[in-house]
């Protein structure tokens, strides 16, 4: 048996970025850029105006300008602005040549076909060419998440055919011979398969994607012919929930040896999760999960999820531990293992810092427990218990 440090580093060194491809920019979103985005042109790419009102020259001391033409977004300026003149201006469109500034139409007095400007403030109200960049500026570097606003500066640049990273395609294993769908009623004996819309959705938030399901009974064979439904070149993870101990029908890491994967570990001194098996193919990783869902949900954030970051091109930084205050005593957390234990989090403006809620947790067959969970909790190993107001670690998991 391993430790949570020692397993980690193992999956670290056996976790690759994959292959990039180009997709349609209305898909890039949650991909990782894997080149970097350069201005394709200065942006703005001319002066425009900030505001509806009158373009005029700074300089000119007039204080009525007779309005010769009008600006419209999308058009060209068609004349050239001399003394005394004022162009009718709207938000932005390009500023005439002779102006460099732009008064609020809020701001003049029309009069006789002119306007008047009793005062001028003090913004020119001119969005000036390349301040915001310039041609060749870099926009966003190798490695950005792509989220709403980096779509838009993509967009700007007129990348249309982003260079990201291809998502991690995941194949799902689920044995178990009481296991049935969630659209069966149970017989006695039986329970409902949580672990695989559990799974699914942990994938897709972790910006993976399943590429297959399956569930199969607790024998060798049907573990076998279930994990080669798919070409093995058509994943890049496998995972196996339930059949990763040691019991009498624990069929995993037989089934993986089978298939030409190579074992790394098989247990790990942790809690939930301590029956957890990692193994690789090549590039291929896969993972075997104890059955129970609360096992899943953080054995996925611990083990998992750090894996699919290194996949999409990511460093290992978001796997960081993160400090917090406990709320409330957790009392009879005394564990042999270190333990990762159901809580919930929020920012404490009082405190300066997360606060961390422990919530009840009986088992890591509790389902309920994940109901309210967006963070688990380090509960270090032979602690009887931890004061309130304690500083603690904790995993962000949404």
């Amino acid at each position: 048996m391993i430790s949570v440090t020692e397993a980690l580093e193992i999956i670290h060194s056996h976790s690759h970025p994959l292959p990039p491809e180009q997709v349609a920019l209305e898909e890039a979103a949650g991909r990782v850029l894997r080149q970097p985005l350069v201005a394709d042109q200065d942006q703005p790419a001319f002066d425009r105006s900030a505001m509806d009102g009158y373009a005029i020259a700074a300089g000119d001391p007039a204080t009525e300008f007779r309005v010769v033409s009008t600006i419209q977004p999308g058009g060209l300026p068609d004349v050239a602005l001399c003394p005394g003149q004022a162009a009718r201006i709207f938000t932005g469109a390009a500023l005439p040549e002779g102006a460099d500034r732009v008064i609020p139409q809020e701001l003049v007095e029309h009069v006789d076909g002119c306007v008047r400007i009793a005062k001028r403030p003090k913004p020119s109200f001119v969005r000036r060419r390349g301040e915001d960049a310039r041609l060749g500026d870099t926009l966003l570097a190798t490695g950005t998440l792509l989220g709403p606003g980096e779509l838009a500066i993509l967009a700007t640049a007129g990348e249309v055919w982003p260079m990201v990273t291809r998502r991690p395609r995941v194949f799902h294993v689920s044995s178990g011979n009481e296991v049935v769908g969630p659209e069966q009623l149970p017989m006695p004996g039986q329970i409902r398969d949580s672990n695989a819309i559990l799974v699914r959705s942990l994938v897709g938030q972790a910006g993976g994607e399943i590429v297959a399901q399956t569930r199969v009974r607790d024998t060798p064979e049907a573990a076998l012919h279930g994990a080669k439904l798919l070409e093995p070149s058509s994943f890049d993870m496998l995972l196996f929930s339930g059949g990763a101990s040691v019991g009498d029908y624990d069929y995993a890491a037989a089934t993986l040896r089978e298939l030409g994967f190579l074992a790394h570990f098989q247990q790990v001194d942790v809690r939930p999760g301590k029956p957890l098996l990692f193994a690789t193919r090549g590039h291929q990783l896969a993972f075997g999960i104890p059955g129970n869902p609360v096992s899943h949900f953080a054995v996925f954030h611990r083990f998992i999820l750090p894996a699919l970051r290194v996949m999409q091109g990511f460093g290992c930084e978001g796997d960081a531990l993160l400090p917090g205050m406990l709320s409330e005593e957790l009392k009879d957390a005394a564990n042999s293992r270190e333990t990762y234990w159901p809580a919930r989090w929020r920012w404490s403006a009082a405190g300066g810092a997360a606060e961390i809620e422990a919530l009840p947790w009986n088992s890591s067959g509790h389902t309920a427990s994940l109901a309210r969970a967006n963070a688990l909790l380090r509960v270090p190993a032979n602690t009887g218990s931890i004061p309130q107001d304690a500083a603690v670690q904790w995993l962000k998991t949404s």
